[in-house]
């Protein structure tokens, strides 16, 4: 985790300025791995997002009785309660012939929710918690959206299974569909982003 990140910024921060993945590089597994199609990027982004939620609002209520030793033992524990209940509520909504994607689980091991509940939820009041939380989560859904949707239209043509790219005049491009075209991907969304912001190497950086 980056020691520099803002804990307490507002709605806006993480979505931009304060974005875990593009800015600060959290969580780049479930966005290398998730993305290959919007659909899956969409579920797990959303799937975080209520994560994060429902984390940040538990531990703002129970930090005045979680004792500090063992406290990230507890912590990682209802994580896990947590990841598990939204886990088997989106395999129940999902048919059997069409599986949610399997990194739902590895939520538990997400760098982003250690940071919002050590960062926000453990020295912050109950609405700044719910609301940071929030916002990474949707900062977060964000990029695995844009990351899902640029994979899948470069890849197969289509947008959620619709046909946006006519076949005879656009050759789907097979490389972005896998593996290797979530870092390319991702390395575009970042430099664009640096670009818009106007970010630039610090001293020492380039």
């Amino acid at each position: 985790m980056n020691p520099e990140i803002p804990p307490k910024c507002g709605l806006c921060g993480p979505l931009w300025s304060g974005n875990p993945i593009a800015v600060y590089a959290l969580a780049l597994c479930p966005a290398l791995a998730a993305t290959d199609r919007l659909a899956p990027a969409l579920v797990m982004g959303l799937t975080l997002t209520g994560v994060c939620l429902v984390t940040s609002l538990l531990f703002s209520l129970l930090k005045p009785v979680m004792p500090r030793p063992g406290r990230m033992l507890i912590e990682l524990m209802l994580v896990a309660a947590v990841v598990t209940v939204f886990d088997l509520a989106v395999k129940a909504y999902f048919p059997q012939d069409s599986p949610p994607p399997p990194y739902i689980a590895l939520i538990v091991t997400n760098c982003i929710l250690v940071y919002r509940i050590e960062a926000m939820a453990m020295s912050s009041g109950l609405w700044p918690s719910a609301l940071g939380g929030l916002a990474n989560g949707l900062g977060f859904a964000g990029v695995l959206a844009v990351l899902g949707a640029f994979r899948e239209l470069t890849g197969t043509g289509a947008v959620l299974g619709c046909p946006v790219l006519p076949p005879g005049w656009y050759e789907p491009n097979r490389l972005v569909a896998q593996a290797g075209g979530a870092f390319l991907g991702l390395g575009l969304l970042v430099a664009a982003l640096n670009a818009v912001a106007g970010r630039r190497p610090a001293e020492g950086e380039e």
